[in-house]
């Protein structure tokens, strides 16, 4: 995860620019500006862990990478059955992008670090 160079210059360098601070403190001028760099290289190195979420009902299940979408279209779905009345869905993060193939038993992700988050009741 990469924080855009603009916010972390603006966050070390706001009144340092047009002020002589700079051309008094010369060192400690220098120092922000290593710490700045510091600061990237470490965002840099940070890896970020991709998950997506899965919901299942009774009747069917959905996979979304925004945790507020895959309920609704799974609430939306059950909704829309005639015959069967579902009145909630489990709701599971799993790990890796929401286009990834894995077996699914008993509407449950079988991926390992899969985690039910909890039971939404509609």
């Amino acid at each position: 995860m990469k924080p855009p160079k603009q916010i972390v210059s603006r966050i070390l360098d706001v009144g340092l620019a047009k002020s002589t601070w700079r051309e008094k403190h010369l060192d400690a001028y220098n120092d922000l500006l290593t710490y700045r760099e510091d600061i990237i290289l470490s965002f840099e190195s940070i890896e970020p862990i991709e998950y997506h979420f899965f919901t299942s009902s009774q009747a069917h299940w959905r996979v979304n990478s925004s945790l507020y979408e895959c309920i609704r279209s799974q609430k939306s779905a059950d909704k829309r059955l005639k015959n069967f009345i579902v009145k909630g869905c489990n709701v599971f993060k799993v790990p890796g992008p929401s286009n990834s193939n894995y077996d699914i038993d008993n509407f449950t992700p079988q991926v390992e670090g899969t985690e039910w988050i909890h039971y939404e009741e509609y």
